[in-house]
């Protein structure tokens, strides 16, 4: 009797919480049925397609995560709900690309502008110039001219936006001054001797875009060992080829 009591028990506990059997055939035959449906659907409606699979996935996760007051039917329910949102989802997929493709079909027959617009929003560049080329060639030479034409603009303002970041980073008086004291110790005797002077702001000033000139003095030995002091003045700038180029150089 004690048994018998505690299965009775069992029994109305699962039902109260809704695990009895057909709690869980109701759920499974709902689902099916859904299932069944939207399959059907399927091939007429593929937004109705997508908007079940979206709703599939989002109970399938509610169902699992126990969030839903029916979850308490098995997780299963909900395993079955997220796998078959997969499923759709690759057979919208599958529908859109059919119904693409019949859609190009017909506008090549009728219309060849409307058809190469939608080739190249769905099937991309690539395809689109291809199929131009076929269709339109001198729409396609055009093309490529003007390709070609944008291509060597961009070039140039990458070129000239590299013209002008090197200018900024060379065109200052401490790399004028470095140039023309390296230039200036080409011409010594002793150009390892050179001593310029420590500061040389006062010696250096800007005449114009990117030059400078020069008026300094360099000590260094002459061919006797003996150290002389020589005046030199120099007139440089920095050129769009990214060099230094000298204008007069001369040791006085």
């Amino acid at each position: 009797m004690s048994n018998q009591a505690e299965s009775s028990t069992k029994v109305e506990s699962n039902k109260r919480k809704g695990r009895g059997p057909k709690q869980w055939l109701a759920a499974l035959a709902v689902f099916c049925s859904g299932a069944l449906v939207v399959n059907v659907v399927l091939p007429i409606s593929t937004s109705l397609a997508m908007a079940a699979t979206g709703l599939a996935s989002v109970l399938g996760c509610l169902a699992v995560l126990g969030f839903l007051r029916w979850a308490n039917i098995g997780r299963v329910v909900g395993f079955m709900s997220l796998l078959t949102a997969v499923g759709i989802g690759a057979n919208v997929s599958d529908a859109q690309f059919t119904m693409q493709e019949e859609e190009l079909a017909r506008l090549h027959l009728s219309n060849e502008t409307a058809y190469l617009e939608k080739l190249k929003d769905w099937r991309g560049d690539e395809a689109w110039l291809e199929a131009l080329k076929e269709i339109q060639p001198s729409a396609y030479e055009q093309e490529l001219r003007e390709r070609t034409a944008r291509e060597a603009e961009k070039r140039q303002r990458e070129r000239l936006a590299e013209i002008a970041k090197k200018r900024e980073q060379n065109c200052t008086t401490s790399y004028a001054w470095m140039y023309a004291t390296e230039a200036v110790k080409t011409r010594l005797k002793s150009p390892r001797s050179a001593k310029f002077p420590w500061s040389f702001t006062d010696h250096i000033k800007t005449v114009g875009d990117c030059k400078f000139v020069i008026r300094s003095f360099v000590d260094a030995q002459n061919g006797f060992g003996a150290e002389i002091r020589t005046p030199w003045t120099a007139t440089l700038q920095y050129t769009d080829e990214g060099s230094w180029t000298f204008i007069e150089l001369a040791l006085l």
